[in-house]
């Protein structure tokens, strides 16, 4: 059982289910097993989502380091590359 549904069911994160990740990964999980039911796909869409912004942040925060237009996208790259294999784990 995940943290997902132990929220659903009226349990609350840490009390009642631990796991590693952040407690408003969950919040999100949760609603979209609200709004979508209890399918893989659209936690797997959030995902996706979540990577694609965090790449995004990645490159702009590198383009205002260095000061550079076209600097930073090999980060934001590589963090979409990288990031599916830790998370799979």
């Amino acid at each position: 059982m995940g943290v997902a549904d132990v929220i659903t069911r009226g349990g609350l994160p840490y009390r009642d289910i631990a796991d590693n990740k952040p407690q408003r990964i969950y919040v999100l999980y949760t609603i979209s097993k609200i709004l979508f039911g209890e399918t893989i796909l659209p936690i797997r869409i959030l995902t996706v989502i979540v990577n694609v912004g965090i790449a995004g942040y990645l490159i702009a925060l590198c383009r205002t380091i260095r000061k550079q237009k076209g600097s930073g996208w090999e980060v934001g790259v590589w963090y979409l590359l990288i990031a599916p294999v830790f998370q799979s784990q």
